[in-house]
């Protein structure tokens, strides 16, 4: 393995203001930006009114669909370590 050449999961520096450009414009939010640090979240919320509505009116054969959905939209968080800028990401979160 050459020296340029990183394993799957080894950290990888990358400066912050391009970290954080890349995520927001991925659809992620900047939750908090501290010194040693920078949290992102989702934000995909589920339609639950609408997609209770449908379960009714389909007589419960959209629960599952609706399940699946919440599930797949769920909120997530990543946190990534900040030193001198550079915001240090696992190389394969960040292509």
């Amino acid at each position: 393995m050459t020296q340029n050449q990183t394993q799957p999961g080894q950290l990888t520096p990358f400066p912050v203001a391009q970290v954080i450009a890349e995520y927001t414009r991925n659809g992620w939010v900047v939750l908090t930006v501290g010194e040693s640090w920078v949290t992102f979240r989702t934000k995909k919320p589920t339609n639950h009114l609408l997609h209770l509505i449908l379960t009714f009116c389909t007589f419960g054969l959209w629960w599952p669909v609706w399940g699946i959905l919440a599930w797949w939209n769920r909120e997530k968080t990543r946190t990534f370590s900040v030193r001198d800028g550079y915001a240090w990401i696992p190389e394969d979160d960040y292509k």
